[in-house]
């Protein structure tokens, strides 16, 4: 997407957020039969996860600085970090602010 590769004739001419958008609109023109519909009653997949829309393409592009290891909800790293013997993993704070939705 964009010039993050340095290659833009094959590149689409927008931003991940505007390219995820495109593909659930398709998904959710596409005939109901065909494999990868979507029907138009089915919630947007971010709001079935619980995942906060704003901070998901700052998730998804900074993923590793973000979180480095562990990446899921407040309470599913918190039991991954248990079941390691630790008591943390970078991001926590990260975590919260993409699952505020699931938390509430």
């Amino acid at each position: 997407m964009g010039a993050e590769r340095g290659d833009t004739e094959q590149q689409l001419p927008c931003n991940l957020q505007d390219y995820l958008e495109l593909v659930d609109t398709a998904g959710r023109l596409a005939h109901p039969h065909k494999r990868g519909a979507i029907p138009a009653t089915q919630i947007p997949i971010l709001e079935v996860l619980g995942i906060a829309r704003d901070e998901w393409l700052a998730t998804v592009t900074q993923m590793q600085r973000r979180f480095e290891l562990v990446l899921g909800s407040p309470l599913r790293r918190e039991l991954f970090a248990a079941k390691q013997g630790r008591r943390w993993h970078r991001g926590k704070l990260a975590a919260q602010r993409l699952y505020r939705r699931a938390q509430s």
